[in-house]
């Protein structure tokens, strides 16, 4: 199996290119990855600024979504298929992250 970390500040066009690269299939609005695989939708992911704040339960860090140059947050997409897209995905694809925020059970 395959995993993609991907992103997008446009899922429409993700979606559109998944669909096309027969990697998921949309039915009744739901999207499921084909080929035995998995369609995670994350959606925004956040990280701490640096900066904190007080509040009701004490010091908390101040967070803020991963964005773009344009300062658009990105959605972001886990995808495990047996097929191999890289080519397809490669505008979305990003090198495995560290530490990521969501993996697939068994990783």
């Amino acid at each position: 199996m395959n995993t993609y970390y991907l992103r997008t500040t446009d899922m429409q066009t993700l979606v559109d290119t998944a669909l096309q690269a027969n990697a998921i299939t949309q039915a009744e609005g739901i999207l499921s990855a084909t080929e035995g695989g998995c369609w995670d939708t994350v959606g925004i992911i956040y990280q701490p600024t640096g900066d904190y704040t007080e509040g009701e339960f004490g010091r908390m860090p101040v967070m803020q979504s991963i964005k773009d140059e344009n300062g658009t947050p990105y959605l972001h997409v886990n995808l495990r298929t047996p097929l191999n897209l890289d080519e397809a995905l490669a505008a979305f694809s990003l090198a495995k992250p560290a530490n990521p925020y969501r993996i697939f059970a068994g990783d």
